[in-house]
C-alpha cells in the first residue's frame, strides 16, 4: 500500500496497479477505505500460477533474470519474527516484543492479552509481531505450497 500510494500521490502514475500477493487478507486491505482505491486487481500467487498452467504457458521459455536485487531488512519481513527481528535492530533486544504465529496461537494469545492488559498483572509488550499463518506470510493463504493449494477467495 505504501508502494501504490508513493506511485500515485508522488510519482504522479496514472495506470492502474496490480498487487500480486501470497494472502487473501489483501484483497480486504486493497478493497477497504483505507485503501483509497489505488490498487485496482488483486492476484494471488495461487490464482497465478492456475492462469499459467490453464493457459499453458511455459515457464522455460521466459528470458532468465539474474539481476540481484538488495532489499535490506526489508526481505525479513514475511518470515515469522521478521517485524520483530527489525524492531529489535533499531529499539534495542532490551525491548519487549512478543512474536506469536499460526490462526490459533494468535486468536489464543489475543484473548488473553485482553485479560492481561485489564488487569495489568504483567508486563506488557512494546509491539506484538502477530501472524496469521504459522510458517510467514509467504507460504500464505493463497499460495501453492508443496503441491498443496490453499484456499481462495
Amino acid at each position: 500500500m505504501y508502494m501504490a500510494i508513493y506511485l500515485k500521490k508522488y510519482k504522479g502514475l496514472k495506470d492502474d496497479l496490480m498487487f500480486l500477493s501470497p494472502c487473501i487478507a489483501k484483497k480486504t486491505e486493497i478493497e477497504s477505505k483505507r485503501g483509497q482505491g489505488l490498487i485496482r486487481y488483486n492476484v494471488t500467487f495461487s490464482a497465478l500460477m492456475k492462469h499459467i498452467r490453464d493457459s499453458n504457458v511455459s515457464l522455460s521459455s521466459c528470458p532468465e533474470v539474474d539481476d540481484i536485487i538488495d532489499y535490506g531488512m526489508g526481505a525479513i519481513f514475511p518470515k515469522p519474527g521478521g517485524l520483530r527481528e527489525y524492531m529489535e535492530y533499531y529499539m534495542g533486544m532490551e525491548t519487549l516484543i512478543t512474536q506469536v504465529e499460526g490462526e490459533h496461537r494468535a486468536y489464543e494469545y489475543l484473548k488473553n492479552f485482553a485479560k492481561r492488559a485489564k488487569s495489568n498483572s504483567k508486563v506488557t509488550p512494546v509491539l506484538i509481531d502477530i501472524l496469521n499463518c504459522e510458517t510467514g506470510c509467504i507460504q500464505g493463504t493463497a499460495t501453492n505450497i508443496c503441491g498443496k493449494t490453499n484456499k481462495t477467495i
